[in-house]
């Protein structure tokens, strides 16, 4: 919390404090509640998120549930013992977490079957903010053109909205990055550790690459992500022919036309 609270106070103070241009000529109304409405989602979005539970295995749930034999795996930092498929321990919350994504210290928990919805509301939250205050950041510097002769009359004057331009890009650039990953992620069933260790994923070595075993189309997977059910789902990797008739599938990110992988 510390640390979210210096890097968007650090980018408030750039566009609000020093004198510029920009602080001189002062938001207009209409810019300041766009900018006061896209953090107060922002506040919002990342409470609910921060500390969330992720999905914890609970130690003490019965083995023989209605999983197959074959659909639970052994974990060998809980003391032998079997875990959901999809599950996976992370070694700094010390526990199993269902359907596993990455440990976010930003938020400081895991990110899992829980709460990835909350995660991808508070991605989009911030790259709002972020891409907002880019945009005032930015016409900040080009509005003073107007006021001054020179570039160099320019830079003087607004150092500081130079430095909030770069500074908000960064973060623009960063968190838009993340948010567009977890669209993907999120649409497609997948989750960032089966993603980028496809094959070092027990469940995952043996089957064609870049198959996409839990994928239930975009709606029922965005609903089973953001309207988690109270009882854990239960996942089951499909039959090979199920498989191999969704290669042929024409998706929006990889078609005969393009391919955004």
């Amino acid at each position: 919390m510390t640390l979210m609270a210096i890097v968007h106070g650090f980018g408030l103070l750039t566009l609000t404090v020093p004198e510029n241009d920009l602080t001189a000529n002062g938001f207009d109304n209409s810019t300041a509640r766009t900018l006061l409405a896209l953090f107060a989602f922002d506040v919002v979005a990342y409470w609910r998120v921060l500390g969330s539970d992720p999905g914890y295995v609970d130690a003490s749930e019965d083995a023989n549930d209605d999983a197959e034999d074959g659909e639970r795996r052994a974990c060998e930092k809980c003391a032998g013992a079997r875990v959901p498929l999809r599950a996976k321990h992370c070694h700094v919350c010390e526990r199993c977490v269902r359907k596993f994504d990455h440990h976010c210290f930003w938020v400081g928990t895991c990110v899992g079957e829980r709460n990835h919805g909350r995660f991808w509301w508070f991605l989009l939250a911030q790259s709002c903010v972020a891409a907002h205050a880019c945009w005032i950041a930015v016409t900040g510097v080009v509005g003073a053109t107007v006021n001054h002769a020179t570039w160099f009359d320019v830079w003087r004057d607004n150092a500081w909205s130079a430095m909030a331009c770069g500074y908000t890009q960064m973060m623009t650039l960063f968190v838009g990055f993340l948010f567009v990953f977890h669209s993907y992620l999120l649409l497609s069933g997948q989750t960032t550790w089966e993603v980028s260790s496809e094959q070092r994923v027990t469940y995952l070595r043996s089957l064609p690459r870049g198959s996409k075993p839990f994928d239930e189309g975009a709606i029922e997977n965005a609903r089973t992500a953001c309207f988690p059910r109270k009882i854990p789902k239960t996942w089951r990797i499909p039959s090979v022919e199920t498989l191999q008739a969704r290669e042929n599938e024409q998706t929006f990110f990889q078609n005969d036309h393009y391919s955004c992988f």
